[in-house]
């Protein structure tokens, strides 16, 4: 069952390519294009989402998965990949020189996919207790430095009803 959500934060996917590219946009794609990504399944979906006004799907592509997402990013640099998927917030934290030898064909916007804390069946009976103490850990000195670490400044509660809209859109999606 959900607990909570990084507030203010979601995941997106972007489409990437080698900066010295032809490819100007994603409808320049042609079947066989060599595309790399990780095993990461909602970047992944986001990605193949927005190579679709190329008519490509996984069926008609090359892939290359990669164990992360600066792989991904080496792929394209090495000219062993035409295009890259990679999660918007690993792509904002490559290096300056790697960014400039990488150019954004498209990024999403959806703002409804994230990462969330989940808790289990055993745990059940102490969920609100845990989400309580979560909910306040932004209120605390030693609790806000975690959340700074961690890279975000509070938590947010996630609603049944908000997860389940999330699992069935990506149950939409895959289909």
């Amino acid at each position: 069952m959900p607990l909570v959500r990084a507030q203010g934060e979601s995941d997106e996917a972007i489409i990437a390519v080698n900066a010295d590219s032809n490819i100007n946009d994603v409808a320049d794609l042609q079947p066989n294009t060599r595309v790399a990504f990780t095993d990461d399944p909602d970047v992944r979906l986001m990605g193949m989402i927005m190579l679709e006004p190329a008519d490509l799907h996984a069926g008609n592509i090359v892939p290359l998965l990669s164990d992360n997402h600066v792989l991904v990013a080496k792929h394209l640099l090495k000219g062993e990949a035409d295009v890259g998927i990679i999660l918007a917030e690993a792509y904002d934290n490559l290096s300056g020189v790697i960014k400039k030898q990488l150019r954004i064909l498209v990024r999403s916007q959806i703002s409804v996919i994230y990462h969330s804390l989940m808790i289990g069946p055993r745990l059940q009976n102490r969920r609100a207790d845990i989400q309580k103490i979560l909910l306040e850990m932004d209120k605390d000195e030693k609790g806000g430095g975690v959340l700074n670490a961690l890279g975000f400044r509070a938590w947010q509660r996630i609603e049944d009803e908000e997860m389940e809209f999330m699992i069935d859109l990506m149950d939409t999606l895959n289909t």
